[in-house]
C-alpha cells in the first residue's frame, strides 16, 4: 500500500498515489481529484467518484434520470437518488445536499429532455489506506439508477 501523501505533498502527490493504486485520474477540480470509469478501451468517463487529500475524504455523487422512471414525479425520481445513497450511508457516508441539472437538446436549447437528479455523499477517511478501500467500494457501488440492481419498473405513476 503506498503512504498517503501528507498535507505538505498537496494535489500532484496524491494523483501520482491514485494513480499507483491503479485508478485513473478523470479530473481536479479546487481540492478534489476525480476518478475516471473506463467504459471501453476507447471510452473514459467521469464516475462521480472524488478524493480530497487534506483532510482525507470520498465524495461521491448518485443520480438518477428522469427518463429512467417515465410518468414519475422529480419527488419520485429523486426518492431512487436517495435508494443509491442508502449503501454508502451503511458504509459511513453523509449525505451533503442535493442537485437538479436540466439536459437541454442541443439543436433546441430552451427544450428539456432529462432531468438528473442527484444526491452528494461523503465519508472522511482517516488514511490513504482507508481511501484505496472506500474507492473500491465505491466502484462496485450503483451510483446512477442505470446501474442499479434493482431496475425501476416501467409504469406512470405520481
Amino acid at each position: 500500500m503506498p503512504p498517503y501523501p501528507d498535507s505538505t505533498m498537496g494535489l500532484a502527490e496524491t494523483k501520482r498515489a491514485l494513480r499507483d493504486a491503479g485508478f485513473q485520474v478523470y479530473d481536479v477540480k479546487e481540492e478534489f481529484i476525480s476518478l475516471a470509469e473506463r467504459v471501453r478501451d476507447n471510452l473514459i468517463l467521469h464516475s462521480g467518484i472524488a478524493i480530497r487529500a487534506t483532510p482525507p475524504a470520498i465524495r461521491v455523487h448518485l443520480r438518477a434520470q428522469s427518463t429512467h422512471f417515465p410518468g414519475q414525479s422529480q419527488d419520485r425520481v429523486y426518492a431512487h437518488a436517495e435508494t443509491l445513497a442508502r449503501e454508502f450511508e451503511r458504509r459511513g457516508y453523509a449525505i451533503l445536499g442535493s442537485s437538479r441539472t436540466e439536459v437541454t437538446d442541443p439543436s433546441f436549447p430552451e427544450r428539456t429532455i432529462d432531468v438528473v437528479l442527484g444526491v452528494t455523499v461523503e465519508r472522511l477517511c482517516d488514511d490513504f489506506s482507508e481511501v484505496l478501500t472506500e474507492v473500491g467500494a465505491a466502484f462496485l457501488l450503483p451510483r446512477t439508477t442505470s446501474e442499479s440492481s434493482n431496475p425501476p419498473p416501467f409504469s406512470v405513476s405520481s
